[in-house]
């Protein structure tokens, strides 16, 4: 082969390693392409995965607040955030998961720029699913619509009394005789949470809250009432003893009514001048309209109104009578000087809305239309003093009034104080000692499915009940029970959609004598399940008899576990317990050193606990109690570890 034969082979096969270099470039810089069309694309779908997750977790985060209360609210509060985020509502689906948590999926379709040139879909759906959980205030103390003791239902087969009753104090008195909140000072720095200067550096100035949970309407006006809601001095937190009730005779004659003065022996107290009717003064009044109502110069009671007042005003601790007395006394007093006054009770209502975890931005109900209902601020009674001496029982010549702490003296009211008469603007003793009270009333029209929130506090001046005034100083523990309904011909019916419970802190008198009782302590739902309750428990240590214990049980409803254990036990301040870890028990040998401390006890909640969240009776955690008798004001709070709103999925 020559010369020119050669290159021109060599010329040949460069060229064809040219062409073949040009479609492999070719091939090449087609699938470069494409690689480079599907990362632009794929980015897309990362980008738009991203942003559709990120919406889904603030949708699911935002509309679990309003649970469990209103889901529907919690479906719409999801829907709104998520057009915030740029995306249609048609885009969003939520729903409950549970009790207390929102499911939310959020889908879009993001359109392909390049990947269609090369087979693929013009658009990519893209979806992202979220759920969230509301872990609000540990409902505490009730799973009905009433809490605390009601002497006006004993003996009814279908009502169990609590042996206990709600109960706050005043500023000024010591917070080492149990309301652990409301008292601004100590009588002990050893105190838990108590300053070296006998500060209480948990003073809350905002009182305590109970909500009153609306499930449905009934089409029926809304009441909420108070069992004795005033603070009035006259036997103590132990109603006295009552070996004296003994009626000097069951002749008497209640004909004589002279301008005011009954005649003996109607016209005094009992010997202590307390301010309780006498024995035979009970009588005068049972039999005074027993017949038919009574009215003389414009003083009126209802037939059949003191029907009970043997039982109703006695004084004692004895058998029935000792539930209606509530335990109002002058106990936690730390400086009993002249400067201090009787405490003063408010009682305001909020109204439902979508922050639940803060309480005082809810707007106060005030009366308008149907709605009766403005801060009721109930006032002090002190029968000790003698001005008050045998004048009660007077229904023409009333007592000077209660005692006012701004004015240091007492108000004429405009009636006798143990007349009654609904149909006026006077509030007398009458109607409100030992008697169940409205505190607001709510019209049908204007009444909402929620949690309304009843605020009690012994710090709010008269000239505005709704703000704390720091200046008060009063004194005395101040007891009462609560209850909610729809008010009928027949009395209030919570129809089974009213339920009152405390709002994660709970003031209570524990009145036992040497029994045992169990209490309703919180409501746990399975949501708990491998978190920790945290429940503490202060000053409990009023228990003396050897043997006696407190101990956590589960629900009654649960099947697991059938007792809570590797419970831990600590008391603020370190110190040593007596306790059952592997039983949840809490010993009370050598209980003084409880007194005016926190007993903190950590449950584990297992990951199979189980209990029925659908049943508003379900699902709370029980205290038992086996005491040698206790009378005991102390306050108890729950909470759940993590926080109370929170993604879990």
């Amino acid at each position: 082969m020559n010369q020119n034969d050669l290159q021109s082979r060599e010329h040949d096969v460069q060229s064809g390693e040219q062409g073949v270099a040009a479609i492999w470039l070719v091939l090449m810089l087609g699938l470069f392409m494409g690689f480079a069309a599907m990362a632009v694309d794929l980015g897309q779908w990362y980008i738009a995965r991203t942003q559709v997750q990120n919406a889904t977790d603030a949708a699911a985060l935002a509309g679990a607040t309003l649970l469990p209360d209103n889901p529907a609210a919690a479906v719409a509060e999801a829907e709104r955030v998520a057009v915030q985020h740029g995306y249609d509502v048609g885009d969003v689906d939520g729903s409950l998961a549970g009790g207390s948590q929102l499911a939310v999926h959020i889908s879009t379709d993001v359109q392909n720029v390049f990947l269609p040139a090369i087979g693929f879909p013009e658009s990519r759906a893209i979806g992202a699913n979220a759920i969230a959980e509301y872990e609000g205030n540990v409902a505490m103390g009730s799973p009905d619509s009433q809490f605390g003791n009601d002497p006006e239902r004993l003996g009814e087969s279908d009502f169990i009394q609590d042996d206990l009753t709600l109960g706050i104090t005043a500023p000024e008195a010591v917070k080492g005789n149990g309301d652990r909140f409301h008292p601004k000072i100590c009588s002990s720095s050893s105190h838990s949470y108590c300053s070296s200067g006998l500060d209480n550096d948990e003073y809350r100035e905002d009182g305590y809250f109970f909500t009153v949970n609306v499930e449905a309407l009934s089409g029926e006006d809304l009441v909420i009432e108070v069992f004795d809601p005033a603070w009035v001095g006259l036997s103590g937190s132990d109603c006295m003893n009552g070996d004296w009730w003994s009626p000097s005779s069951e002749n008497i004659d209640y004909t004589p009514y002279n301008e005011g003065n009954l005649g003996a022996p109607c016209g005094t107290f009992y010997s202590s001048s307390r301010g309780l009717p006498t024995p035979d003064e009970a009588l005068w009044l049972t039999n005074l309209v027993a017949a038919g109502s009574y009215t003389e110069s414009g003083e009126s009671i209802p037939a059949g109104y003191y029907d009970t007042a043997q039982d109703r005003y006695f004084p004692g601790d004895n058998g029935d009578a000792a539930y209606w007395c509530v335990g109002d006394s002058l106990s936690g007093v730390y400086n009993t000087g002249s400067s201090l006054s009787r405490l003063e009770t408010t009682y305001l209502v909020r109204e439902p809305d979508n922050t639940p975890w803060n309480h005082l931005d809810n707007t106060v109900i005030s009366s308008t239309g149907g709605t009766i209902c403005e801060p009721a601020r109930f006032p002090a009674w002190d029968f000790s003093s003698s001005s008050y001496d045998n004048r009660v029982m007077d229904l023409l010549s009333p007592p000077s009034g209660p005692w006012d702490e701004e004015s240091g003296s007492g108000t004429e009211p405009d009636e006798g104080q143990w007349s009654v008469d609904y149909l006026d603007d006077v509030h007398t003793f009458a109607e409100y000692f030992r008697r169940w009270t409205p505190v607001c009333r709510i019209g049908a029209a204007d009444l909402q499915v929620g949690e309304y929130l009843l605020q009690v506090r012994t710090n709010a001046s008269a000239g505005d009940p709704v703000v704390a005034d720091n200046t008060l100083s009063t004194q005395g523990s101040n007891k009462f029970s609560l209850r909610a309904g729809f008010d009928t011909p027949s009395g209030l019916d919570d129809r089974d959609d009213v339920k009152l419970s405390a709002a994660g802190r709970l003031p209570i008198f524990v009145n036992l004598e040497a029994a045992n009782a169990e209490f309703f302590l919180a409501r746990v739902l399975p949501t708990a399940r491998e978190r920790t309750l945290t429940i503490e428990l202060f000053d409990i240590g009023e228990s003396s008899g050897s043997g006696d214990y407190l101990q956590i049980l589960p629900p009654d409803d649960a099947s697991s576990p059938s007792v809570f254990s590797d419970c831990e036990f600590a008391r603020d301040g370190g110190g040593t317990l007596n306790v059952s870890e592997s039983t949840c028990r809490l010993n009370f040998s050598g209980s003084s050193s409880l007194n005016g401390r926190v007993v903190i006890i950590d449950i584990p909640i297992p990951d199979d606990y189980n209990c029925d969240e659908t049943d508003e009776d379900g699902c709370w955690i029980r205290i038992f109690m086996d005491v040698n008798g206790a009378h005991d004001f102390t306050t108890w709070t729950a909470y759940i570890s993590g926080d109370p709103v929170r993604l879990i999925e």
